[in-house]
């Protein structure tokens, strides 16, 4: 799994929100093999752009795949789980990826709140979340798609195929250099 020229993978990342929202839970779970460096960003700053001068070049290609499987515990239906799987997109362009010609991305997102009766009742009742409070959930989404996804390049570690192909772990102490230049570290 090769993430924006660096030794990507799988990561993980969540959000609860208050319990005046409703005090849900959204967990992100991504396997991560897409990007190019040059487009690779943290909380704005174009980190890949400086990766690239300070590498020279582009490590690897533009081009791959992303899983995202998003778990709540909100009460949604399909309907707005739906909603919910397609705001992962937003987290997934906050780090710099984009859908080109040649990747894919896949969202999966499911509750753990509704569950299905097993009476011979003819109606079933379901209790669901109003549309009009789904928003903190989509910022959940994106947010924990975003963190999500730097982990999974933050806790790679290098790595070598059996042809001796080596794919670094992205350069942690450089990336924290760009950070500060820019004053996002104290």
């Amino acid at each position: 799994m090769v993430s924006f020229g660096f030794k990507g993978g799988i990561g993980t990342s969540s959000r609860r929100l208050s319990g005046k929202l409703g005090g849900y839970t959204v967990g992100v779970l991504v396997l991560t093999n897409f990007g190019t460096m040059k487009d690779l960003r943290i909380n704005g700053i174009p980190i890949g752009l400086e990766l690239r001068k300070f590498f020279g070049k582009d490590i690897r290609r533009d081009y791959g795949s992303i899983i995202v499987i998003i778990a709540t515990d909100a009460p949604l239906s399909s309907r707005q789980l739906g909603r919910l799987a397609r705001r992962a997109c937003n987290g997934i362009s906050r780090v710099g990826g984009m859908s080109s010609h040649n990747s894919g991305e896949l969202v999966l997102a499911f509750t753990t709140r509704n569950t299905v009766s097993y009476t011979d009742d003819v109606l079933l009742e379901e209790t669901i979340l109003n549309d009009a409070s789904l928003t903190p959930l989509f910022r959940a989404v994106i947010e924990a798609t975003e963190e999500a996804i730097l982990n999974s390049l933050f806790k790679s570690q290098t790595m070598k195929d059996r042809d001796n192909n080596v794919v670094y772990r992205i350069p942690i102490d450089r990336v924290l250099e760009i950070l500060d230049k820019h004053g996002l570290v104290s």
